[in-house]
């Protein structure tokens, strides 16, 4: 996409052909392209092996630990181990919806061959759900037990003690 007014500038002046303005273009757009498709895919994969795993270790946890509590009379339906069940499996089928269409949204992709309207759609669709599936997967960080969680935690990074 030239800027017309910037890019004619660079070839009035002599400081880029026509032909160079335009090689550089398309490879800002295939760096685009081969960068945010690299991410995305490293997304799925991480929600696919580690954290759904993850999560469902926690969720047979704390599901047996609601079970036993309310089959002991303690608590009620609406208890916090009920709601911390419910928020956990919220958020589990947001990250496995929302990974399953960024799968999607990379195979209709793949078959895009115009570069501007593929990078486009990367920064209209594939970066928003991109956003989402992370949203989820961070909202499930702060429900999973550390032991079970296969990733650093925000806040072991921010507040770990580099010198131990």
């Amino acid at each position: 996409v030239r800027e017309k007014k910037a890019h004619q500038f660079l070839i009035d002046t002599g400081v880029l052909s026509d032909v160079e303005v335009d090689a550089r273009i398309n490879v800002a757009l295939e760096r685009y392209i081969k960068q945010v498709t690299l991410e995305a895919e490293t997304l799925a994969d991480t929600i696919s092996t580690l954290v759904v795993p993850a999560v469902e270790r926690q969720l047979a946890v704390t599901g047996s630990a609601w079970k036993a509590v309310t089959d002991a009379g303690v608590a009620a339906k609406n208890s916090p181990y009920g709601t911390r069940v419910a928020a956990t499996a919220k958020a589990l089928d947001d990250v496995l919806t929302g990974s399953a269409q960024l799968t999607a949204l990379l195979d209709k992709l793949a078959g895009v061959h115009d570069e501007l309207k593929h990078a486009q759609a990367l920064g209209s669709e594939m970066r928003p759900l991109m956003q989402t599936v992370r949203d989820a997967a961070d909202r499930l960080e702060s429900l999973v037990d550390d032991e079970l969680w296969p990733l650093p935690k925000y806040r072991e990074m921010l507040f770990t003690n580099s010198l131990s």
